[in-house]
């Protein structure tokens, strides 16, 4: 934990970098400047994304461990389910996934309540001609380690030149 001179001297760092004013101190209170909030607002998403690459790295490392709530719509993408469920067990990890289907009178409830982390659904483009295309639609409500790498595995199995597809 930072003393509070280190944390003076940091903020005056940053600010010197940038060369302008980032917070406004009282002798309680430190708070940002609108100048300050810009750039923290800025640096967010890259923020974001370096926890995710480092979480992907530790997941990886260690391989996926944790529960993953998965549902689908259809017969096709419990098929889809079921064969990651099957490489993920083939990679022995430590990750329990549990599968259910998702009634049609309420498609996206479970996934917008929280209920599942990952949704597999049919997608239907709209195409002229004779020929139809059944395509699978993911939904996530989170991006954790297990998530992201079902959803690698998703997108593995349904390409053909890969190994596990």
């Amino acid at each position: 934990m930072c003393r509070h001179s280190d944390d003076h001297q940091v903020h005056d760092q940053a600010e010197r970098r940038i060369g302008g004013p980032l917070f406004e101190r009282t002798s309680r209170t430190v708070r940002l400047t609108p100048l300050g909030e810009r750039l923290r607002d800025d640096l967010l998403p890259a923020h974001l994304q370096i926890q995710q690459a480092v979480d992907r790295a530790v997941a990886e490392a260690r391989g996926i461990t944790g529960a993953l709530r998965v549902g689908h719509t259809t017969p096709w993408c419990a098929d889809l389910a079921f064969r990651a469920v099957e490489v993920l067990r083939g990679r022995d990890d430590d990750c329990a996934v549990r599968i259910q289907e998702i009634q049609f009178d309420d498609p996206f409830g479970p996934l917008r309540r929280g209920e599942l982390d990952l949704q597999l659904s049919e997608f239907v483009p709209f195409q002229e001609g004779p020929t139809l295309d059944y395509s699978v639609l993911w939904s996530a409500t989170g991006q954790t380690p297990p998530a992201l790498a079902f959803v690698d595995l998703l997108v593995d199995l349904a390409d053909p030149t890969t190994d596990d597809g």
